[in-house]
């Protein structure tokens, strides 16, 4: 009996390891997904009162939200700034902050119901939002909250007049600089279907508040962001939306690859946490029910299917961009024939520089030469250009030695000349045997003499 009572338990334990970290309750569709700002790790309001923390998803704590207000109405809106974590009601206005696991309210404000579906980031510890929809309208205005006032105000930049309003723009901050890719617009006061508001990449500068019109890009990432609206994270320059495929754009290298999607259900609402490249997001099973998990990144990206360009490129363009490469492979041809002719050149120079009493190469390294091939190439230096007798030569090789026969200094003035034409062959490149040229004095034939074939320039 006891035998099968452990087997029993064993059995349960088994059973229970086999679920941990298994999602265990259930998620409301008033819920907020965001990441912690300090840790890093995933926090997941689920109902009124319960939140879960960790990547195991197995810490629940008791959490308190302020009173008629629901959690759904700041599931858009995260900010993390100074390891605080902030939410903005949807549409702009009430500011909560998260205390000790609770929701307080920080403003003095309202729900302004004017920005739904903003572009929302934080820069230099301030709360932005960007453009949206609200009261009838699209905007292209810029907010941002006051934490002295505890209210919003409006900040005063030029808005160039082609830059639309629109709600449902892929951004992205990088850098000082915000760039707001496509999103949905239509006219104001009118019912017609709403559209791309533009092909360009827009950047704003947000040490000076000065927008720039960018270059043209592909609209299939904005059809994308307004299906799957929650749905694109940041990693370094690049966007990723993730949908039916995932898509990787590089606004900076100009490349849009898209993966197959290895995840499973409909994915609602998707972070990242890039201390450790997780991402954790909330999915919908074939029951409806909603469902979280906490995995690498990798995990979801399956083989890659397509690889090109972001941008998009007109004929004018394509036949300009060819034109400047032509121009360049000519400037890049006459520069290197330039080049080859300089150095051949070069090739057959060396430099003297009189303050250090040094001989140099062209890279402006000192040459390492013992005291009598220096002395040597100091007298072809004096005798620019000129034959030297080998008497003059012999003079300097035998200075200091003392009397020495005929042969002996024969003997070392070869073995010093064969010195000095070694490290300059080295250094030029050149053979040996053409750096001495060796004559007969014209007049009298028995003087022999020796010229360096080697231009020295003195600086």
């Amino acid at each position: 009996m006891i035998k099968y009572y452990y087997i029993s338990l064993l059995l349960f334990l088994i059973a229970s390891a086999s679920v941990s970290g298994q999602q265990n309750f259930t998620i409301e569709s008033n819920y907020i997904l965001f990441e912690d700002a300090a840790t890093g790790e995933p926090v997941l309001k689920y109902n009124d009162s319960m939140l879960v923390r960790g990547f195991k998803l197995d810490t629940h704590i008791k959490s308190s939200f302020p009173k008629d207000i629901k959690a759904s109405n700041f599931s858009d809106y995260h900010y993390q700034i100074n390891d605080k974590n902030y939410f903005v009601s949807n549409g702009g206005g009430l500011v909560l902050e998260l205390k000790e696991n609770n929701f307080k309210r920080i403003d003095n404000s309202f729900r302004h119901k004017n920005q739904f579906r903003a572009n929302h980031f934080a820069h230099n510890n301030a709360l932005y939002l960007w453009g949206g929809y609200g009261l009838f309208t699209h905007k292209k205005i810029l907010t941002y909250y006051d934490f002295n006032l505890k209210e919003w105000s409006l900040k005063e930049i030029k808005t160039p007049k082609d830059l639309k309003p629109r709600l449902n723009a892929l951004h992205m901050v990088y850098k000082d600089n915000l760039y707001i890719i496509g999103g949905l617009y239509r006219e104001n006061n009118t019912l017609e279907t709403k559209k791309i508001a533009d092909e360009f990449v827009w950047k704003l500068d947000l040490k000076t508040f000065k927008w720039r019109k960018g270059k043209k890009h592909k609209s299939s990432v904005e059809e994308l962001r307004y299906k799957y609206l929650n749905n694109s994270i940041q990693i370094d320059q690049k966007i990723i939306t993730i949908g039916t495929y995932i898509e990787e754009i590089d606004l900076l290298n100009d490349t849009k690859k898209t993966y197959q999607n290895k995840s499973f259900g409909t994915i609602k609402n998707i972070v990242y946490h890039k201390k450790n490249q997780f991402v954790t997001y909330i999915y919908s099973t074939t029951d409806k029910e909603l469902r979280i998990k906490s995995e690498p990144l990798d995990n979801l990206i399956g083989e890659l299917i397509k690889n090109e360009s972001f941008y998009k490129y007109t004929y004018n363009q394509i036949f300009i961009s060819a034109i400047l490469a032509l121009g360049l492979i000519i400037l890049l041809l006459l520069f290197f024939n330039t080049h080859k002719k300089n150095t051949v050149k070069l090739k057959n120079k060396i430099i003297y520089k009189s303050k250090d009493n040094l001989f140099y190469n062209t890279n402006n390294d000192p040459m390492k030469l013992n005291k009598m091939p220096f002395d040597v190439l100091k007298i072809f230096l004096e005798n620019k250009n000129k034959y030297v007798p080998f008497s003059i030569l012999n003079q300097v090789i035998n200075d200091g030695v003392g009397n020495q026969n005929y042969i002996t200094i024969n003997k070392r003035r070869e073995r010093v000349c064969d010195e000095l034409t070694t490290e300059l062959s080295i250094i030029l490149k050149r053979e040996k045997k053409s750096i001495l040229k060796f004559r007969k004095n014209e007049i009298d034939k028995r003087i022999k003499e020796v010229k360096l074939d080697v231009e020295i320039i003195t600086i």
